[in-house]
Parts: structure tokens; C-alpha cells; sequence
């Protein structure tokens, strides 16, 4: 079975035009627009998409270590690398992660699937980037996590892909959680 995939398949590295056009164009993956909500999500709405994402990110995972393409693992590394390096600027962070989630996305070759999920963890990360709520330990922590799925792809483990991926949304989940208490600066 061949799976076209309409996202740009290219070698990448941290810093490069592609790394930067894909974080630019990640707040909307489903239109690939760059347009962002009007007015912030409720409380409710954004844990209703952690919810979401808890139900397809693993299983998204699982089905990307199961097609993943070279050049994907190699896009997928780049954003590592260039995640690494933005730790300190939370909206650059930002924009890297939601274009990781995308990249995992586009990885199953589904894209059905990518339309449908695309924009539910740009529209969770679009909650903390305004707060500028980036610490050390939290950048580390998703970058971590984010290696653990990449690995996985690499190995083409489907289960272990599931596991990392649920572990990272677990994490996402008890973070916005607690964001959610603690008003923006």
C-alpha cells in the first residue's frame, strides 16, 4: 500500500528555512494558515483538547512508527535540535512544538487524519506561549519526551511510540493544569 503524503518531504537542519517556514506556518496545520484564535479558550475548552489529545496522539504515534519515511526522522530530528536551542524564547519553543506534533502527523501518511488532529495541539500550545511560561525544567522535559517519540519512530516500534506519546500528553495535561490555576504575568 503507497501513501502520498502532501507535506514537503526536504532535509533539515535547526535554523534552516524550513525549520523556521514550518514553526511560522504551525498555529493552523489543518489549513496550513497562519491564523490564531481570536479570543483565548476557555479553562474547559483546552482540557477538552488535552482529552483529545490523550485519545489520538498515541495512537497517531503508533501508526507513524509503523510508515515513517527517512526524511521524517531526519525533519523530526531537526526540530529537536532546534527546539534545544530555543528553550529560552517560549514562543519560538512554541511554534517548534506544535510543528514536531504536525511533523508526527503527516508521518502516518494519513492525510484525512492530519486534517482532522492537525490543529488540536496548536491550539493547546497556543494557551501557555502568550503566558511566556517556559522554564528550564519544562523545556527539557518536552524536549526529552519529544526524543522518546522520535526514537520510537526511529526503532519503527509501534508500542513503545504509543507508551512515549501518551507519557508526553499525560505531562501537557498536569502542566496545563496547573497553568490554568495561576493567572498569566
Amino acid at each position: 500500500m503507497s501513501y502520498h503524503i502532501r507535506s514537503p518531504r526536504l532535509k533539515m537542519m535547526p535554523g534552516s528555512p524550513r525549520v523556521l517556514e514550518l514553526a511560522h506556518d504551525a498555529p493552523n496545520v489543518a489549513t496550513r494558515e497562519t491564523t490564531r484564535p481570536t479570543e483565548p479558550l476557555s479553562p474547559n475548552v483546552l482540557l477538552e483538547l488535552i482529552e483529545v489529545r490523550r485519545l489520538f496522539e498515541p495512537a497517531i504515534a503508533s501508526l507513524a512508527a509503523t510508515r515513517v519515511a527517512e526524511d521524517y526522522l531526519t525533519e523530526i530530528a531537526a526540530l529537536l535540535e532546534a527546539m534545544t536551542a530555543a528553550r529560552d524564547d517560549a514562543a519560538a519553543f512554541g511554534r517548534l512544538d506544535i510543528a514536531f506534533h504536525r511533523t508526527v502527523t503527516f508521518a502516518t501518511g494519513n492525510d484525512a487524519l492530519a486534517r482532522l488532529f492537525g490543529g488540536v495541539p496548536a491550539q493547546t500550545a497556543l494557551a501557555w506561549i502568550p503566558r511566556g511560561v517556559l522554564d528550564e525544567d519544562t523545556a527539557d522535559t518536552v524536549v526529552a519526551e519529544h526524543a522518546a517519540i522520535h526514537a520510537a519512530l526511529a526503532s519503527r516500534d509501534p508500542v513503545l511510540a504509543h507508551a512515549a506519546a501518551l507519557i508526553h500528553v499525560s505531562t501537557a495535561e498536569k502542566w496545563l493544569r496547573r497553568s490554568l490555576l495561576t493567572p498569566p504575568s
